[in-house]
């Protein structure tokens, strides 16, 4: 007791020595070392420096390709557009950890003179770069790693607002690339006018749509073992569970696609994480028809920890097949850049959706500093933290108060973690397709859209009648990808006991290529009397998108009833 007593003294010495250095000297901050030795993380994690200034700044993005080097998008044009003439300052550097060390010690630059960059994924041979008012594809074409083919995908992404353009590139189990946009931006792309939205692209038909509307500056974009989205978004409640068509949270929306729309998909939280000063909010969200059916916070001698610390949040990484799912069962880790903290939210389902509860925060940080803006499971089970590093928070427009130098990658090293090396995902996508590590079976969904005739798939479907749902959805989603699944595999589908693959099978009707055939299915008609509510909710949600089909109508009355 008198050494822990000891020790937590002496901590706090240093570290308000430390601050009050800074204090007189404002140029000067700890280092990217420092800053790690201030965070703390549940037992048994610990923390180390993948990269950090002079090496990389203001990084915003990152990404793997299947050798398990990361692509960081480092966004120092912001927060302004370089005018015409010219030329950006953001960059995307390729960083490798070559000895095993955890730390990066070789980076290369893969592409720079990009401008106003927000949003970067690896796949198909190259990178698509969010860089308003483009959708860029950047390839290495030469294997130098350097980017010599530079392709305009798509136009017309707005940029009134530089901290709300396209974002979060995440790629999804059905093969598209998914993305979010923020309130402030009109943008119309793809025939699409819209602001607050999630969108997708898929690369191999250039098609463009709108996935929902609605929320209000959403910075984090990923997907449950099930398929279904959750994201984060700043100051409004911080989580919402997507529903393709829906139009959630109407607030500063300039306008809905559709005028029809008489209500909203509200968030799944049960809370906020704004302290307990901040006037006008309740402890409970309140939304229509009551409360969610969950406790309040609990009071806690800590109030910041009952509460969570800030209310602009960035970056979300959820738990399932990596080691803090043993923390926290199914979870959202999302980055808090007010309270310089990674919070968790525990995720359960309800009704034909979730409830989203706070739960002791994952990550704090003694460093006021420390912005969170991104967050990544990489291939080695660790979990990669981009800190912003600034003392500047958001919005301000003003460049002189943004720090140009300073940026730093953490990495979250699970307890008994052993040597897992990207040399393990390069075996046959089959095989990895049930991997209990969630970026490799992820990958093999990837691999299978971008090169279907290199797959052996009558190795993926017998792993429809797999016992587990969860490889059984992927073994679906692998088929849909790559173009493998018929109209007897849908109708057996339909029937399936599991109501998580009869769901899937009814939003992958909804596709723009099955849109026309949905009238074949007559197990259909009979799913609005399913006794799932999640498998109803997925048909009220395709008929939105099977316009043509006359058995529409019918199937929609037997949901209201």
């Amino acid at each position: 007791m008198k050494l822990a007593i000891t020790f937590a003294a002496g901590w706090f010495a240093l570290t308000s020595a430390l601050w009050a250095q800074v204090a007189l000297d404002p140029t000067r901050v700890p280092t990217a070392e420092q800053t790690a030795e201030m965070m703390h993380l549940p037992p048994g994690w610990r923390v180390v420096v993948f990269a950090a200034e002079p090496q990389i700044a203001n990084p915003l993005a990152i990404d793997f390709d299947r050798a398990g080097r990361a692509y960081v998008l480092e966004a120092r044009q912001y927060p302004r557009k370089a005018g015409e003439g010219e030329r950006g300052a953001d960059r995307i550097l390729v960083l490798e950890d070559t000895n095993g060390d955890h730390r990066a010690d070789r980076v290369r630059v893969f592409a720079d003179g990009l401008n106003l960059a927000s949003g970067l994924a690896v796949g198909y041979g190259g990178v698509f770069v969010g860089q308003a008012p483009e959708l860029l594809f950047l390839a290495d074409t030469d294997g130098d790693l350097r980017a010599d083919r530079r392709d305009v995908l798509l136009t017309g992404w707005a940029y009134e607002d530089t901290h709300e353009t396209l974002n979060s590139f995440t790629w999804g189990p059905d093969g598209w690339l998914y993305g979010t946009h923020g309130i402030m931006p009109h943008s119309t792309v793809g025939g699409y006018r819209f602001n607050a939205a999630v969108w997708r692209y898929h690369p191999r038909t250039r098609t463009f749509e709108l996935v929902a509307e609605g929320t209000n500056n959403p910075w984090g974009l990923d997907y449950l073992p099930n398929g279904d989205w959750i994201i984060s978004t700043s100051v409004i409640p911080h989580l919402y569970a997507i529903v393709p068509g829906a139009f959630h949270r109407h607030g500063q929306v300039h306008w809905w696609s559709n005028p029809y729309a008489y209500g909203e998909v509200p968030t799944i939280v049960d809370h906020r994480h704004f302290p307990p000063n901040y006037a006008g909010w309740d402890q409970v969200l309140r939304v229509p028809g009551g409360t969610w059916p969950s406790r309040r916070i609990a009071a806690a001698a800590d109030p910041v920890e009952a509460y969570g610390g800030g209310h602009a949040h960035s970056g979300l990484a959820l738990t399932h097949g990596t080691a803090a799912e043993a923390i926290y069962g199914s979870a959202a880790l999302i980055g808090n850049l007010h309270g310089n903290r990674i919070n968790a939210d525990i995720i359960r389902p309800y009704r034909s959706l979730y409830v989203a509860s706070h739960a002791r925060d994952f990550l704090t940080c003694d460093d006021p500093y420390f912005r969170p803006v991104h967050l990544r499971w990489g291939p080695d089970g660790c979990l990669y933290v981009l800190d912003w590093y600034d003392r500047q928070i958001c919005h301000n427009t003003d460049e002189a108060v943004w720090d140009k130098q300073l940026g730093r990658i953490y990495k979250l090293i699970p307890p008994n973690w052993s040597a897992r090396r990207p040399e393990d995902a390069k075996g046959r996508v089959e095989h990895l397709l049930q991997s209990d590590n969630v970026w490799e079976w992820r990958l093999a969904l990837r691999l299978m859209a971008e090169r279907p005739s290199a797959v052996e798939w009558s190795a993926i479907r017998p792993l429809l009648d797999s016992g587990s749902e969860a490889v059984a959805l992927r073994a679906l989603w692998a088929l849909y990808v790559g173009g493998q699944l018929e109209d007897a595999d849908y109708e057996r589908l339909l029937r399936d006991e599991r109501a998580e693959l009869r769901r899937w099978a009814v939003r992958l009707l909804a596709e723009p290529e099955n849109r026309r055939r949905v009238h074949r299915f007559k197990a259909l008609e009979r799913l609005a009397d399913d006794p799932s509510p999640r498998v109803r909710l997925e048909l009220a949600s395709a008929a939105a998108r099977w316009g043509g089909w006359p058995g529409r109508e019918p199937l929609l009355h037997r949901l209201m009833l």
